[in-house]
């Protein structure tokens, strides 16, 4: 897992910045950055000379450092652990074979532990960014005199501040943690959401089906309670905060839908860890942490 990996969807992708603010009007065009790295991004806004703005950037640059340092910490841990399972394959007496298991099973430790830091660096980072795009969204607004205009401006702040108003990160840290921890069977992703949930909230989702709990999730009751529903586009999907709960409707292909938890690294939980569904023909509905 790269760091350019942590976000592939980055909330900076596909904004225009024209850089004017009411104390500095810049000449410079509207230049669009979709499809930018996130490092290319935050290079490319011509933000002035506003301070908040300013504050935000800089803000954001730390958590990325961080980041950066947190993967290089990750990336040793797993070549330790390669290193441990090949000298494994050729252990010759149990005693060697237990002592290699334990340090193994310390380096596993280690990594779920810098992976959380990853993921909370990662939300600071998505947070930051919605701040800077809000104000710099903010300030374009009131120097573009069409609907249009505005609603162009601010379209891609507005999906970014919907995914996350309200969102609980602890609680979303928390829920990420306890969803490491799976059985790696397939065709028990309810079983597997709920093993996740019930360590963090003492509840179960007791349903037959994954879709049948989506009333319940919308209700504000049981399980309901601690998470609220989002309106997030399919191509969202990849970039939910972690702990947020995606909820598939049956198809054709499969009468039960679906339901995982969100890593917050474009990964998600079930009964086992994949890559976040979006490609599924059906419906779906997205809940995310709010207590």
């Amino acid at each position: 897992m790269s760091i350019n990996s942590i976000n592939p969807n980055d909330p900076l992708y596909g904004l225009q910045a024209t850089g004017a603010t009411s104390t500095q009007q810049s000449s410079t065009s509207a230049s669009s950055i979709a499809g930018a790295s996130s490092e290319d991004a935050l290079q490319s806004i011509d933000l002035g000379t506003d301070s908040f703005s300013l504050e935000a950037l800089e803000k954001a640059q730390e958590h990325k450092e961080i980041m950066k340092k947190l993967q290089q910490e990750l990336d040793s841990i797993r070549q330790q652990k390669q290193s441990l399972i090949s000298q494994l394959a050729f252990a010759q007496d149990d005693e060697d074979r237990s002592s290699i298991n334990s340090e193994i099973k310390e380096l596993n430790k280690q990594s779920d532990s810098v992976y959380m830091d990853i993921i909370k660096e990662m939300q600071n980072y998505n947070n930051t960014l919605s701040e800077l795009i809000s104000g710099t969204v903010k300030q374009q607004v009131e120097n573009t005199s069409t609907i249009q205009g505005i609603q162009s401006l601010t379209s891609s702040a507005n999906t970014v501040q919907a995914s996350l108003d309200g969102y609980n990160a602890q609680a979303g840290q928390k829920i990420a943690q306890s969803a490491l921890t799976v059985d790696g069977t397939t065709g028990w992703c309810l079983k597997g959401v709920n093993d996740s949930l019930q360590r963090i909230y003492g509840k179960r989702l007791s349903y037959n089906s994954a879709y049948q709990a989506i009333p319940e999730l919308q209700s504000g009751q049981g399980m309901g309670a601690y998470f609220r529903e989002v309106s997030v586009s399919r191509d969202e999907l990849s970039s939910l905060p972690a702990g947020a709960i995606v909820v598939w409707e049956p198809n054709a292909g499969n009468e039960h839908g679906h339901i995982s938890i969100a890593l917050g690294d474009g990964r998600e939980s079930s009964d086992h860890i994949t890559s976040q569904m979006t490609g599924r023909d059906a419906n779906f509905h997205v809940f995310i942490p709010i207590a």
